[in-house]
């Protein structure tokens, strides 16, 4: 424990020499006495000493009161200049705890995890809190959550550290980060704790407000080899192993193709370095696997999957200056592989995509299998807060209702020959398709000028879409996503679904005719039970969760944050020298009385 010594108000200090000099300056100045003539002096005997003892500037002569009173005044002016002792722990008001829950946190080069220790180190704060410290507790998952809101019941803290669970999925730390700041930011000399291990990317857009950032950093080395690449082109198996350890590792991969082994590798791979092969795919395949055996740091990334055939999942462009709305309703699908870009690249005009989404960017010709647009993608007359009461879907939109929405401006598009106006306003047509060479679907309301992405039709109205441009890859046997993300399933007609996973059994229940998924925190295979079963693979695809090397400091907001070798706090101890010069002054009273 760190006693180390220090004052908040050191200058008070300096009352000290001047106070004490006066006390001692009392004791030397001769006392005006009134002349008074008595017959005899062996009568007085101890006036006498007094006219001796307070001779002006005659030797100081030794005096239990004296000293009292210095001490007295030692530790007031100490109190005053109050004085604090580094300490483990906590002390304040308000803390919030930040505890990561990424993929990288199960690395085991501390013993049992490294989340497993981010728990115990939460623990001991908890523990160290007084009884009227407030504290909360934020889980930094792929969807961060508060899972104990600021209190100060010591016990509930605990087991909401204790049910806590390390998931194989990249963290959202940013968003972690600023639910801490909504909670402390607004109180001088709250503290916000981060317990990671660094592994993520730089967070900009945060502040601390009033409170204070403070880190704690998890792991002592970066022993990993992951599954970098898996994927089929043009009939052809690749993958990519890399090693992000310093020290070259020996590994066995295997290859499997609808459950059944392809092919085996026994390789050794060089630190930093990548081993990678090209085989012969399997005709008619529809789900490639590998699985790495290695004895590294972390297992969530030896494992990978990728959908060959007619299984093969789509891949999508975002053609957007920034919509997290539309990236992620686009996401909810299971089927899309999403890119972004904010103007279009040369590979999407060749035919490297499946759909192209532009989103308030002016179409353009590419080679795709579909196009979905939004805003200000196509020409048309602006017209400004249009009424969306009316506005529900028809034929395949049917389930997609609109009304009640705002939104700040719409395209007056006029529909060529050929395409179909599913959802219109009045006379104003918001949603257009056109089943032409190229499958397009027109949405005349931009996202961000609506609070459309704020309404339960949103999502509905994504996967509709999608389920319209692509109908043959609506209801595929198998699906395949990155752990961490939140997929959207059209429920057929079904009120129940029930999913076998790997962390068990749950069920989950249609909402707006659709299921949602939002647990995928963990690789490996889920079944969902519709009439007819599917599988779900779920993979860790993720340069920064892979490279577990431990972080010294983070970039949060627009500041580094260096990782502290434990939490400490300052602990006022002006209370107990206030304590000591009241007992030194009754001591004083005690003596004096005595004397007298």
């Amino acid at each position: 424990m760190d006693r180390r010594l220090s004052f908040a108000a050191s200058s008070v200090l300096w009352l000290l020499p001047i106070l004490g000099g006066g006390i001692v300056l009392l004791y030397l100045l001769k006392m005006r006495r009134r002349d008074l003539k008595v017959p005899a002096t062996f009568l007085w005997p101890a006036m006498t000493y007094e006219i001796r003892a307070n001779a002006l500037f005659q030797r100081l002569r030794f005096n239990w009161l004296m000293v009292l009173q210095l001490l007295i005044l030692t530790a007031l002016v100490v109190g005053l200049a109050q004085p604090q002792c580094r300490r483990e722990g906590l002390t304040g008001e308000v803390t919030v705890i930040v505890l990561d829950a990424s993929a990288s946190m199960k690395a085991t080069d501390v013993q049992p995890s490294r989340f497993a220790v981010a728990q115990s180190e939460a623990q001991a704060l908890i523990n160290s809190k007084k009884p009227a410290d407030r504290m909360a507790v934020v889980l930094a998952g792929p969807v961060p959550r508060v899972a104990y809101s600021l209190g100060n019941d010591a016990a509930a803290l605990r087991r909401a550290v204790n049910s806590a669970e390390g998931t194989d999925a990249e963290s959202d730390i940013g968003e972690a980060m600023r639910l801490a700041g909504a909670i402390a930011g607004k109180i001088a000399g709250a503290r916000i704790i981060l317990i990671s291990d660094g592994v993520f990317p730089e967070v900009t857009n945060f502040g601390a407000g009033k409170a204070k950032v403070e880190f704690r950093s998890m792991g002592t080395r970066q022993s990993n080899v992951a599954i970098q690449a898996l994927g089929v082109d043009q009939g052809y198996v690749y993958f990519g192993v890399k090693n992000y350890g310093l020290d070259a590792q020996k590994a066995s991969l295997t290859l499997y193709a609808d459950g059944k082994v392809l092919n085996a590798f026994n390789f050794s791979v060089g630190g930093g370095k990548t081993y990678g092969k090209t085989l012969l795919a399997p005709k008619q395949a529809e789900v490639i696997e590998a699985k790495l055996d290695v004895a590294d740091d972390l297992a969530a990334d030896n494992y990978a999957v990728c959908l060959a055939g007619g299984a093969a999942q789509i891949k999508a462009l975002l053609v957007s200056p920034g919509n997290l709305f539309l990236e992620r309703a686009l996401s909810l699908d299971p089927r899309l592989v999403l890119d972004k870009s904010p103007s279009l690249p040369t590979s999407a005009r060749d035919g490297a995509y499946d759909l192209v989404v532009f989103d308030g960017v002016p179409e353009q010709p590419v080679q795709a299998k579909a196009i979905l647009s939004f805003g200000k993608a196509r020409p048309g007359k602006i017209v400004r807060n249009p009424a969306l009461v009316e506005a529900r879907g028809e034929g395949s939109f049917a389930d997609v209702d609109l009304g009640g929405g705002f939104a700040a401006e719409a395209v007056s598009y006029q529909p060529k020959p050929g395409e179909t106006t599913f959802i219109q306003s009045g006379n104003l047509p918001l949603v257009v398709g056109s089943k032409g060479k190229i499958p397009s679907l027109y949405v005349a309301i931009d996202p961000l000028k609506s609070d459309l992405p704020l309404q339960p039709a949103f999502p509905v109205l994504v996967g509709t879409a999608l389920d319209w441009l692509f109908p043959a890859g609506r209801l595929s046997g198998v699906l395949a996503a990155d752990s961490g993300r939140t997929l959207s399933l059209e429920a057929e007609g079904l009120d129940e679904l029930t999913i076998l996973s790997p962390q068990g059994k749950q069920r989950l229940e249609a909402t707006n005719g659709r299921f949602v998924l939002r647990r995928l925190a963990e690789v490996g295979t889920y079944t969902l039970q519709y009439p007819t079963p599917r599988k779900l693979y779920v993979q860790l695809r993720s340069e920064n969760e892979s490279n577990i090397k431990p972080r010294d400091s983070v970039t949060l907001g627009s500041a580094p944050v260096s990782q502290l070798s434990s939490i400490w706090s300052l602990a006022d101890l002006w209370p107990y020298f206030a304590g000591l010069a009241l007992l030194i002054l009754a001591f004083e009273w005690w003596l004096f009385a005595r004397k007298s």
